[in-house]
């Protein structure tokens, strides 16, 4: 391939973060879940604070304090799946970026 140095290692980049996607998908599925197990406890452990307090300004002190970070934690959990998805089999772009790359290769 006859192609400038800075193609070549723009390409060789993109195989690499295909390969470590392809490595690490377990571990971004696993961390999508577990934000989203926090989440669900963070609810649960609130709603039996706020049902076990006999002051009600306690209960809705700790809502404001802990839904920012749950809702927060839901987004998270929520854009780390959907991108687990989304690139399960390879992302798209790239693979199609590859395999012209490659195609170039083969021609030349």
């Amino acid at each position: 391939m006859n192609a400038p140095k800075y193609p070549r290692s723009a390409i060789e980049r993109m195989r690499r973060q295909e390969a470590s996607f392809q490595r690490w998908k377990w571990m971004q599925l696993l961390g999508g879940v577990a934000q989203l197990a926090s989440a669900i406890y963070g609810i649960h452990v609130m709603k039996h604070l706020t049902a076990t307090s006999s002051d009600p300004s306690f209960g809705l002190g700790l809502s404001a304090m802990m839904m920012p970070l749950i809702m927060g934690l839901f987004v998270w959990a929520g854009i780390s799946l959907g991108v687990c998805m989304r690139d399960w089999n390879g992302n798209p772009t790239r693979k199609i970026l590859l395999f012209l790359a490659d195609e170039y290769e083969n021609k030349n």
